[in-house]
């Protein structure tokens, strides 16, 4: 099914990393910064898109086209007489929650399907993305670092979810990774994903493990038997009460309690303030897990304050104390089920397992060894990159995932159940109605809804995933059966068949198939045409400046400070340093300018006009500057274009004329070299 090129994607709401299988073991792909994950925020600007750490780091002065956490709306329906309130949150969690995530996530609006559209301003112009436009700018950049590090295009991919996620939220997902250029596309399970990488670090014959993952935006158990390398998942369970989100929010509040303490100023809750309360608040937690006490600093926190403190860990203990004892009930519930006392130990992922209250908490109500030779931040895209190889082999590894929530029927005034929790994933599952409820309720059709338990009975959210009109029945009312096929990712589909015949039902995400089409023709190309067209500019500066700093030096020993060529290459280094915006062709032209330049040093048939040029020109015919023939013509644009890579490849005999460095001859001098290799290009060859 996938290509060589598979990867595994971690797409987490707090960071994302991705991982590849190489040379028979997975290797965590870094980015551009040397990174091994990435931020989860999303940018626009007046002029650029900006994914990762650049997206983060500009939050503070634009908060209102700045996304983190666009996983929590992914895919969910909301209701339009409910505008911007996250509706899943309840309680009197529901006013901060709102308050605080709407400035992460900026101003939306309803659409008719009932899926969220955000209000953002790029390049001067207003525009309303969906979640999965946003959420397919964070899987392109994470392709364009596989790509970048794999040397290959990249269209296949294992992209970790969580285990609750719904039906909905799969196809979303499915759909944004479609918008960013994958094709072959399979979600796992993050709990699966990480017992695959723990099973390639153990190999053990026979097993039984837990494994806790803790994250940004949920939290989830699965239990899993490892049995001559098939992965089977006994239980799997998983929720949103409490997360890593969850406990910033707690951390925030008590920062902001001991800020009115000490200033006795009411906190003012601007988006700018807000951004540099989360970002101080998320360092500070980091801190907070390695010391037992912690500086914090927030520059202008309010009314232009600059706020300093000292927080202990037992007072940031104390302020999430609510969410602990959350965590403790979900924790007391998973060690009530069935296969708990088969489990040998427990496998902690996901960054918030580092917090020391975290892990106490976890060995003392769970009661069995903790293992923590996984890294927590990468062990599940690792999982998932094993994954993508192993569905390049004709014979894959048996993994048998469970569902976590439960699909029913409604028919009238009668309801019933068509797959339970805990069934097999990949399956299928015949429903026959023949028992005379589509004879009943002919007229009224039948409504299919799941139901996602959040590890609370009190907090269950149904969802309707389609309507079967009495229209769809058929002629005949009196037999008929439902083929119930859920895939490899978890999701449902359903066939109808009645009659003798066979027909689908459609199962469609928020996106229709014509609006994905839509989005990827519009929007998402053109944030990717600009990105491309930037980073061009951006390559093409940099090699000019490289250029000019080499030729600088040499000329610099060879005819000292005041020719006209080293003065030219001086006057472009100016004009770059006055010039950010350089587009490609200014520095295209540029080059050529200053390589006509250096030519006429060389070409004794125009002498040149500095003395020291002229006195170089004047040696005998057998000095190599003025023996090379290559150089008496001047360059212009027409000239000398490569086709190809191996068009760049020329050779100069017998000549010492300073050209331009490879990358390991940055640095120091090479004189009387045979071969010079000039790196591609598509405009002139890079041939001083």
């Amino acid at each position: 099914m996938l290509g060589w090129a598979s990867i595994g994607l971690d797409l987490g709401s707090g960071k994302c990393c991705v991982a590849s299988v190489r040379a028979g073991a997975v290797t965590v792909l870094p980015n551009a910064h040397g990174d091994k994950t990435t931020p989860s925020f999303v940018a626009f600007t007046d002029s650029r898109s900006l994914v990762g750490s650049d997206a983060r780091d500009q939050a503070a002065l634009n908060p209102e086209n700045t996304f983190y956490g666009v996983k929590t709306v992914l895919g969910r329906s909301f209701d339009k007489n409910r505008n911007n309130e996250l509706a899943y949150i309840d309680g009197n969690e529901i006013r901060t929650r709102e308050k605080v995530m709407m400035n992460f996530l900026p101003e939306f609006s309803i659409t008719e399907e009932g899926s969220p559209s955000f209000k953002i301003r790029y390049k001067n112009k207003e525009l309303m993305l969906h979640a999965e436009e946003i959420t397919a700018l964070l899987i392109a950049k994470m392709k364009s670092v596989a790509e970048d590090n794999l040397g290959s295009a990249v269209t296949n991919a294992v992209i970790s979810v969580p285990v609750n996620f719904s039906n909905s939220q799969r196809q979303a997902t499915l759909d944004a990774a479609r918008i960013a250029g994958l094709v072959n596309v399979t979600l796992i399970n993050s709990t699966t994903a990480a017992a695959i990488a723990y099973w390639d670090q153990h190999p053990t014959e026979r097993d039984c493990v837990a494994v806790v993952d803790f994250g940004a935006s949920s939290q989830s158990l699965a239990i899993l038997s490892i049995d001559n390398g098939t992965v089977k998942v006994l239980e799997a369970y998983g929720g949103s009460t409490v997360s890593g989100n969850r406990i910033d929010f707690c951390m925030m509040r008590a920062i902001v309690t001991k800020f009115q303490e000490k200033h006795g100023k009411f906190f003012e809750e601007s988006p700018r303030a807000l951004v540099r309360l989360r970002t101080a608040t998320e360092k500070l937690k980091f801190n907070l897990t390695l010391l037992t006490s912690s500086a914090l600093q927030v520059d202008s926190l309010s009314h232009g304050i600059d706020f300093t403190t000292t927080f202990p860990r037992q007072e940031m203990e104390e302020s999430c104390k609510s969410q602990f004892e959350i965590l403790g009930n979900v924790l007391r519930r998973w060690a009530k089920s069935k296969n708990w006392a088969a489990v040998r130990t427990v496998v902690l992922v996901g960054g918030s397992t580092r917090i020391p209250a975290v892990e106490k908490l976890i060995a003392e109500t769970l009661g069995k060894p903790l293992d923590h030779s996984l890294n927590k931040d990468e062990a599940v895209a690792c999982g998932a990159a094993l994954r993508a190889a192993e569905l390049c082999c004709s014979t894959p590894r048996e993994v048998e995932e469970v569902l976590s929530r439960r699909i029913n029927f409604e028919a009238g005034a009668e309801s019933g159940i068509i797959v339970e929790t805990g069934a097999r994933v990949p399956d299928d599952f015949n429903r026959p109605t023949s028992n005379g409820i589509w004879k009943r309720n002919y007229d009224h059709g039948m409504r299919i809804f799941e139901n996602i338990s959040e590890n609370d009975d009190k907090i269950v959210r149904t969802i309707a995933l389609t309507t079967i009109g009495a229209g769809q029945l058929g002629r005949s009312p009196s037999s008929g059966a439902l083929l119930f096929t859920i895939d490899e990712s978890g999701i449902v589909r359903i066939e109808l068949i009645s009659c003798g015949k066979a027909r689908d039902i459609p199962i469609g995400g928020l996106l229709s198939d014509k609006k994905r089409a839509k989005i990827c023709l519009g929007n998402h190309k053109m944030f990717l045409d600009d990105e491309a067209k930037l980073k061009e500019n951006e390559n093409a500066i940099n090699d000019l400046e490289t250029f000019c700093l080499y030729q600088l030096e040499k000329l610099g020993e060879k005819f000292g400070h005041d020719s006209a060529a080293f003065k030219l290459c001086k006057e472009i280094l100016t004009w770059l340093e006055n010039t950010p915006e350089a587009t490609k062709q200014e520095c295209d032209q540029k080059r050529i300018d200053l390589a006509n330049k250096i030519y006429s040093v060389f070409n004794c048939k125009n002498l040149p006009t500095e003395p020291a040029e002229q006195e170089a020109c004047q040696l005998d015919s057998t000095d190599t500057y003025t023996s090379n023939r290559a150089l008496a013509q001047p360059l212009t644009k027409d000239r000398g274009r490569p086709t190809s890579l191996t068009d760049t490849r020329v050779k100069y005999e017998e000549h010492n004329l300073p050209s331009e460095p490879t990358l390991h001859e940055l640095g120091r001098s090479q004189p009387h070299r045979k071969e010079i290799y000039i790196p591609n290009s598509t405009v002139v060859p890079k041939t001083f």
